[in-house]
């Protein structure tokens, strides 16, 4: 027997979900595939992130912004930029968690009839949140 939960997700999860689409986003780019290298590398990193507290009803906004230059880069070198956006539309909690590859919060019955909470990663997304005997 296991029961799929509809727990809020969590910010460790919120993050890790960020780090993901940044992740698979940058492997689709033939600039950064692991076999190239480069004298010196400067980005800039935006994350706008639009929160639903289903608690009080209110949309919470917050904004980060990082930045990193390594090696020297100068006004004479040729460097090509590269842009970027990546966009996901709000998601139920489980739904978010499946497609970035994390746990999906299930009641789980162990051999000893004892009803435990673990965090079910299904190969074949379709089984997520079916009841089963």
């Amino acid at each position: 027997m296991s029961i799929t939960l509809k727990k809020a997700i969590g910010a460790a999860e919120l993050r890790k979900a960020i780090l993901f689409d940044l992740e698979k986003s940058m492997c689709r780019d033939c600039n950064l595939a692991d076999h190239m290298s480069y004298g010196s590398a400067k980005f800039k990193i935006r994350v706008d992130v639009e929160l639903y507290d289903a608690t009080s009803g209110k949309v919470i906004n917050t904004a980060h912004e990082a930045k990193l230059q390594e090696g020297e880069i100068t006004e004479d070198e040729d460097g090509e930029k590269y842009n970027f956006e990546l966009l996901r539309d709000h998601q139920g909690p489980n739904e978010l968690r499946k497609e970035t590859e994390q746990g999906i919060p299930t009641l789980v019955k162990d051999e000893d009839g004892k009803v435990t909470e673990k965090a079910i990663t299904y190969r074949d997304a379709s089984f997520a949140g079916k009841k089963r005997k």
